[in-house]
């Protein structure tokens, strides 16, 4: 059997020879064209179908082939006689012969030194394209591999057979990778068919109803009347159609006879449906200028193409003059429904734009812009009824993802969209269409500068820079349109087929570190520029780092992996150390590559041959480098860092050694740095902080909280307030998580927030201000009381809301866009105030179980009031582990009696004997017995025991009195909260 190779689309049915200048190798496979010999045709006549039972071996199709290609075989075949024909090949004396194009003869494999039978489908110079007629693909070998043969052995027939699908016709703008994975599911099913005509070399028209219906149900193609489709065929292949009158020959054996004909409509209305088919549209694979017009988050954006926007500005000139005669009251929608077009007015400039209807609120509805893609509310009468001149057109926005990005979290934080819109927002940009589904097209973006096309894509750029990692968004769920068959009308769209689709192969990509602020842990510095960029490693993590790189350099030494088109990451050779690391690669210009070495944080420049793929094996341990800036101190801003604050920096982290100890405080987006960990660096054998070193020898000054317009806070400051094990501080309880876990504030810090309730009043009265003026993430958000609280806000499931977690108080909500406004970047006091609610768990409580009873009585005992707090422990995350009293009384020793009580005691049994008398097992608590775990109990006793337990429980835990205290005010209380 010869090699196959992976089935690949060829290219055009009119591209049956090779492109000029394009040489193919000796011996080497492909998919075959199916030879087609041009020809005159004569007048039409009568035609018969041909009813034919076909095992289908390979269907493939690309926009540019028009066409359906497929392969078969017949049922009929007997496997015995094609082994016995194949054995008696190989033995038959070879004598090399001279063929041409569209003759039998014998050719070679010389990977496998075997001969078969193929048909000589094109030549060039000395190689010939020979289809192997019992296999379905083409080897290309020289004369020297190719022998004449006798008749005796064609006569039984080709094992194969093919040609293309008959009347119908693919949409050209469908999805080719769901069209491709769809015909391979088709690979090895029998189809009933019956063949329209035939092509020179038993090339068959063959119409496969079930196929074709299924094709036209699924959105992917439209039926075709045979007549037409003949003519297509004609118009594209300039080849003779044979048709037959007579009942079906047999086709494999049977000589050309019969009559060919010219087939022509007997009227335009099939060609036309042919030429509807080349009208301009937003295809995959397809290039085009586009503009953004409204941006959710990456995965859900909406553009318009250049090529369409004359005509949507005429529409909307024409929209304009339309509705500036019609009055307030006329043309209303009476009774709206989901999925309805129609126009409605856009609050922001009280214009009319077209749209649909996607949800009824009381007094109106909610409606998408389909010309624009964002979603506002309208009262009912702005909501009016669309002209027919304006229905008939699609939409001009088309909804978009960009492509293989997904968050680093959950879901898209509000600084990820924003940094995402800013850099969309007014550009010229180019789109990739890589695939299409229902209502969103999958795109590459790029940038246009210039009137050049930049060479790193948008989706590179978001993944290189951390700000989003590598994964498959095929599905989404926050999909605007709820009811999309009543929309179709407007919006041009694909069906997504009901086959089942197997996940392709990703590239891998390697994760960063997942660190936030509050985290603390020992650190080794491998790359050192300044004291506000250097990076870090994490301790711990440094004798699996050192084992992964051993296992690198072993592998890549002696083999090579083919990198991955898609992939960012990659292996490659360091050039000063000549030593193998896992790299990131940030951008591809002129075959160069810049790489980022994730373990170490230094960049460097090499050629794009040199980049191996990386192997997942490789990536299961996370980057190890993350960039940092020393807190508190900045470079002078005239002279900016000396070269003996560097190396100051690089010696104490030398000295320090394993005792160097790195306490995230915040986190800031640098332009041109991207993601940056502000730290305290600090020895803890000699308990000295690098920061105040550098202070001391007026090498650093204190930071100022002025930002500089570069700098974008990524998140609140977080402070330990000095809290240390051993130390007692009365705290505010003013959340609880969970039954082991709370939030507090210490009661040493109430005029900090004071403070801080006194700013939120002044900025909550002003209006927001201009986008650009604005901290991304961090935010006010107004509470149930009312007032308004700092807050980290981020995307909820609802466009219209969010949700926003309250950093000085620890609970969550989910809030109204419009009770959310975003801290102005000179707000200095608010966003460098340090968080005030601090995470306590609670020590030697069990977390295993979970009881409701537990949480309620801890919420009952503990919350909105002052209690003490002793810390036993310091979390790795920025929690503390402490015991918590109410006066005398240990919160913590009174959570483990209500647990103790709750959990379901094992039942007690002794085994004994008599004398005379056999073993006899009683249960009673009377004998000393070992307790063991019975898989049977009283359901009833049980209950009822647990809840005498949980109620004597429960009231003497009612004795738990507060002490006299000032009673906090305006509290954001866990209510309505989504954490507990």
């Amino acid at each position: 059997m010869p090699l196959y190779l992976a089935p690949s689309i060829f290219p055009t049915i009119l591209t049956i020879f090779p492109v000029p200048g394009e040489e193919k190798q000796p011996h080497s496979m492909m998919l075959p064209t199916p030879y087609l010999t041009l020809g005159m045709v004569t007048p039409p006549g009568p035609r018969a179908l041909w009813p034919v039972d076909l095992k289908l071996t390979h269907l493939d199709w690309n926009p540019e082939a028009t066409l359906i290609h497929f392969q078969g075989q017949y049922l009929t075949i007997c496997e015995l006689d094609y082994n016995i024909l194949q054995g008696e090949i190989q033995n038959v004396p070879k004598a090399q012969a001279r063929v041409d194009i569209g003759e039998f003869c014998l050719v070679e494999d010389v990977t496998s030194a075997r001969w078969y039978r193929g048909r000589v489908q094109n030549q060039k110079k000395d190689l010939y394209d020979v289809f192997l007629i019992d296999h379905g693909n083409v080897l290309s070998v020289d004369e020297a591999h190719i022998s004449s043969c006798t008749n005796d052995l064609f006569i039984l027939p080709p094992k194969i057979v093919c040609g293309f699908l008959s009347s119908v016709l693919l949409l050209p703008d469908c999805c080719h990778s769901v069209v491709e994975q769809y015909f391979s599911n088709l690979i090895g099913r029998h189809v009933t068919g019956y063949i329209q005509a035939l092509l020179p070399h038993k090339v068959l028209l063959l119409e496969a109803p079930d196929i074709n219906n299924d094709l036209v149900r699924h959105g992917f193609g439209k039926h075709v009347d045979t007549d037409t489709f003949l003519l297509l065929v004609e118009m594209l292949t300039e080849a003779p159609l044979k048709q037959n009158i007579e009942p079906a020959p047999d086709l494999l054996i049977e000589k050309q006879r019969g009559q060919e004909f010219n087939l022509k409509p007997t009227s335009l209305k099939g060609y036309e449906e042919i030429l509807s088919f080349c009208r301009p549209k937003l295809k995959c694979g397809s290039h085009a200028t586009v503009h953004v017009t409204h941006v959710q988050n990456p995965n859900h954006f909406w553009i318009r193409t250049e090529k369409r926007n004359e005509e949507f500005e005429e529409m909307m000139k024409k929209l304009s003059e339309h509705f500036s005669n019609v009055k307030l009251e006329e043309d209303i929608i009476e009774s709206p429904e989901p999925g309805m077009l129609c126009c409605a007015v856009y609050e922001e400039d009280m214009h009319y734009y077209r749209g649909v209807v996607v949800d009824l609120l009381e007094h109106g509805a909610e409606v998408l812009f389909i010309d624009f893609g964002n979603i506002g509310k309208v009262p009912h009468n702005l909501i009016k009824k669309i002209p027919e001149e304006f229905a008939d057109k699609s939409a001009f926005a088309l909804c978009c993802s960009l492509v293989n990005v997904v968050p680093n979290d959950e879901f898209w934080t509000i600084s990820a969209s924003d940094s995402y819109r800013r850099l969309l927002s007014n550009k010229e940009l180019q789109v990739h269409v890589m695939a299409k589904r229902k209502t969103k097209f999958d795109v590459d973006l790029y940038l246009v500068e210039g009137g050049s096309v930049t060479s790193q894509s948008l989706s590179d750029l978001l993944i290189a820079t951390n700000q989003a990692q590598y994964g498959k968004n095929i599905s989404q769920n926050n999909q605007p349109l709820q009811n999309t068959e009543k929309c179709e009308n407007w919006a041009e769209e694909t069906n997504v087929p009901k086959v089942q689709t197997e996940k392709s192969k990703e590239p891998v990509c390697l994760k960063a570190l997942n660190i936030k602020p509050g985290s603390e842990f020992a650190v080794f510095c491998p790359l050192i520029h300044t004291p506000s960029d250097f990076w870090c490693q994490r301790l711990d993590n440094v004798p699996a780092l050192e084992a992964l790189l051993v296992k690198l350099q072993d592998h890549y030494s002696t083999k090579s992996v083919p990198l991955d088109p898609e992939a960012l990451s990659c292996a490659v050779k360091a050039p000063n150390t000549s030593q193998w690391c896992r790299g990131i690669i940030t951008e591809r210009r002129n075959g160069q590559a810049n790489v980022s070495l994730a373990d170490f944080g230094s960049s460097i420049q090499v050629s794009e041959e040199s980049l191996q793929g990386l192997l997942p094996e490789f990536c299961v341990l996370e980057g190890q480098a993350f960039r940092c800036s020393l807190y508190n101190v900045i470079e002078p801003p005239a002279l900016g860092w000396t070269s003996e604050a560097s190396e100051f920096l690089k010696t104490f982290v030398e000295d320090s050694g394993s005792s160097l100890k790195c306490k995230v405080i915040s986190q800031l987006n640098v332009r041109n740095r991207w993601l940056c960990n502000v730290v305290h660096l600090n020895n803890t054998e000699s308990d000295q902080s690098v920061s105040n070193l550098l202070l001391e020898r007026s090498l650093a000054r204190v930071v100022t909280t002025t930002l500089s317009p570069t700098v974008f806070p990524e998140s609140f400051v977080f402070s330990s307030y000095d809290l240390n094990v051993g130390s007692e501080e009365p705290v505010h309880v003013t959340h609880v998580s969970s039954h082991f876990e709370v939030l507090c504030q210490l009661d040493k810090n109430s005029s900090i927030l004071e403070e801080i309730d006194a700013k939120i009043c002044e900025i909550s009265k002003v209006e927001q201000a201009d986008s650009e003026a604005v901290v991304d993430k961090l935010c006010l958000a107004k509470y149930l009381d009312g007032k308004w609280y700092r807050g980290i806000a981020y995307p909820a499931q609802s466009p219209s809301h969010l949700c926003v977690t309250f950093v000085d108080y620890g609970n969550t909500m989910i809030a109204e866009k419009k009770h959310v406004i975003f801290i102005p970047r000179d707000s200095t006091d608010l966003l460098y105030t340090p968080m005030q609610a601090l995470k306590f768990t609670l020590a030697w409580v069990p977390q295993d179980l979970v009881f409701a009873d537990v949480k309620e009585w801890l919420d009952a005992a503990v919350l909105n009031k002052l209690v003490r707090a002793v810390i036993e422990a310091k979390g790795e995350d920025g929690s503390f582990k402490v015991e918590l009293f109410d006066g005398e009384v240990s919160i913590n020793e009174k959570l483990k009696e209500l647990i103790h009580s709750l959990t379901p005691k094992p039942k007690m049994s002794v085994t004994f004997k008599t004398k005379g008398k056999k073993a006899r097992q009683i249960d009673n608590g009377r004998y000393k017995c070992k307790a063991k775990s019975s898989p049977t109990s009283n359901p009833q006793n049980k209950t009822n025991k647990n809840k005498a337990n949980t109620n004597s429980q429960m009231n003497r835990a009612g004795a738990v009195k507060s002490p006299q205290m000032k009673k906090k005010q305006n509290r954001v209380t866990s209510a309505v909260d989504t954490n507990g």
